[in-house]
């Protein structure tokens, strides 16, 4: 791991002049405004200092505005020898941080007006990455960050006689999982709400045959239908008592619709599955999920990090699928449970989620629901300008899911699964980060307004 610390104060001539004064062995004295503190990255005494450090290999530069010798850092804290009388340009010395050594380059840089401490952490990347002179140094840090950070995935072997249980299988991301799973050498249990009707998807599984994949009742509103599930799975598992390895959160549906459009019925449902339906699996399962020190796998959406208009019903409950996720992993993790989230970005196309049926039903019956007050402050023309742009979206979006599904394979296989995953193009990508990361005033300018 590097470590890259950079320090830049305004310092005086003088100042600068008593850096070639001695200082006690064993701390670093910083010297403020009627403050006293003491450590290597508090000293006021060097202008500029910058350490770089990687296991096993010394290549760290340290900057400062005056001498530099043979230190060592134990801990958290800097113990210097007397440095010379005379201090140079540059000297060089060998360092240890917390167990790794570094070398230390210490160089006398200008005076800066602002004070500006900054810590980052790279794996494995070469010093002259870190060193931007033009655009294309960009490009080559993310370059060496793809392929130093390639995700190592289990063996086939290791996935065998493991047992999943993946919802909302009848079509979509379950469909295709559950398959998936399967050919990998997973047990699936499927999760169709449709099972009982003879849907497509559901015929399709069964007619593979395999004793490793099992389609199962359940919607996911249910209790009792969650229960029952749940049973069934406890009688087919070959060793209960070694429990279940892992559970996907997959069912959900969507809709659209600003605010004011919405009924409150409308809000209900859509969190009673994707929300509701999320806890109420989780928390059947658990207790055969911590039998097996397994996994807990949910399917939220770049919309569980980022709000839209006129998606509202979706975002609520996406967001509070993030925040279930991230407090089960706390709660799980002195039992060897690993929660991971999987957010999606737009693969509408891929999904058929959303069809021009689909959207005009909705849209009608939206419509006959609004009071009359609504209805005249509004008018139908920007209700229908609202809808169509609704269509817009039918064939937006990837028709590949195998981004989606190889994340979950990862969650589910890998041994240090990620907290969270993001398949999703790189404008969605790079949306998410704007929208989550700079103030609302400037990704509301770029994006909404």
């Amino acid at each position: 791991m590097r470590y890259i610390i950079t320090r830049k104060t305004q310092e005086s001539e003088q100042q600068l002049q008593n850096l070639r004064e001695p200082e006690p062995k064993g701390q670093c004295e910083a010297k403020g405004q009627g403050n006293q503190q003491h450590g290597p990255l508090l000293s006021s005494r060097k202008p500029h200092v910058s350490v770089l450090g990687h296991p096993g290999q010394g290549a760290a530069t340290l900057y400062g505005g005056g001498a530099g010798t043979t230190d060592h850092f134990r801990g958290n804290t800097l113990h210097p020898p007397p440095p010379p009388k005379t201090a140079p340009a540059t000297v060089k010395g060998s360092h240890w941080l917390q167990g790794r050594q570094v070398s230390l380059n210490y160089q006398r840089k200008g005076c800066h007006n602002r004070t500006m401490l900054t810590a980052r952490a790279c794996r494995h990347l070469p010093v002259r990455t870190l060193q931007l002179k033009d655009h294309a140094e960009h490009f080559r840090i993310l370059k060496t960050l793809s392929m130093t950070l390639r995700r190592s995935y289990a063996s086939e072997a290791e996935q065998g006689n493991k047992a999943v249980l993946v919802t909302g299988c009848d079509s979509g991301f379950g469909f295709t999982l559950a398959k998936h799973l399967h050919s990998k050498g997973f047990t699936v249990f499927a999760g169709c709400l449709f099972k009982d009707k003879g849907d497509a998807g559901v015929k399709e599984l069964d007619n593979l045959k395999s004793d490793r994949l099992k389609t199962l009742q359940l919607n996911v509103v249910k209790q009792e239908e969650i229960e029952k599930a749940v049973e069934i799975i406890r009688e087919n598992l070959q060793d209960p008592e070694k429990g279940l390895w892992g559970v996907v959160n997959n069912a959900g549906i969507s809709t659209f619709g600003e605010v004011e459009f919405t009924s409150m019925e409308t809000y209900k449902e859509v969190a009673e599955v994707n929300l509701w339906g999320t806890v109420r699996v989780t928390k059947a399962c658990l207790p055969l999920i911590r039998r097996a020190k397994g996994r807990v796998v949910n399917i939220s959406s770049m919309l569980g990090r980022m709000s839209n208009p006129a998606r509202s019903p979706y975002c609520i409950t996406k967001f509070g699928v993030e925040a279930f996720s991230d407090c089960l992993r706390y709660e799980m993790h002195p039992l060897g449970v690993k929660v991971s989230v999987v957010e999606p970005g737009n693969f509408i196309a891929a999904t058929s989620l959303y069809s021009p049926e689909k959207i005009k039903a909705i849209g009608d019956k939206m419509w006959e629901q609004l009071t009359e007050e609504v209805k005249n402050d509004y008018g139908r023309k920007y209700f229908d300008e609202k809808i169509a742009c609704m269509h817009t979206y039918c064939k937006s979006g990837s028709t590949d899911t195998s981004p989606v599904i190889n994340d979950v394979t990862h969650a589910l296989t890998a041994s240090t699964p990620y907290t969270r995953y993001h398949p999703m193009d790189y404008y969605w990508w790079l949306r998410m980060q704007i929208m989550t990361h700079m103030p609302g005033a400037i990704s509301d300018k770029i994006y909404i307004h």
